[in-house]
């Protein structure tokens, strides 16, 4: 799986630097996305849960659908989301001072 994010304004518009409204990861097996890719959302508002949809495709369009709110990084596991690929999550999120989205992973 790879990951690979963007930085968005308010209204939507990829922006570049420390000046952004959140940060949106989309994991996926290939650069194109195909049916049951990740799209994970993080906003610079400390205490707002992050948000998950997957990638649906269907006989009409194809598109994310439904999110859902998460509260920690590694409640992306439900959705087959790999530790590796967390760790990267995890690393940007504090890169950028949002780290109210996950905890020191316990030992196994």
């Amino acid at each position: 799986m790879i990951v690979e994010y963007k930085k968005y304004d308010s209204c939507g518009n990829i922006v570049e630097g420390d000046d952004f409204h959140c940060i949106v990861f989309y994991i996926k097996k290939d650069n194109i996305p195909h049916e049951n890719a990740i799209l994970f959302e993080a906003v610079k508002v400390e205490n707002i849960p992050g948000i998950v949809a997957k990638y649906l495709i269907d006989d009409i369009e194809s598109g994310y659908g439904k999110p859902e709110e998460i509260k920690n990084v590694e409640e992306l596991k439900k959705y087959g989301v790999p530790d590796d690929i967390i760790d990267i999550i995890k690393d940007t999120l504090k890169k950028y001072g949002i780290n109210w989205l996950f905890k020191v992973r316990e030992a196994e």
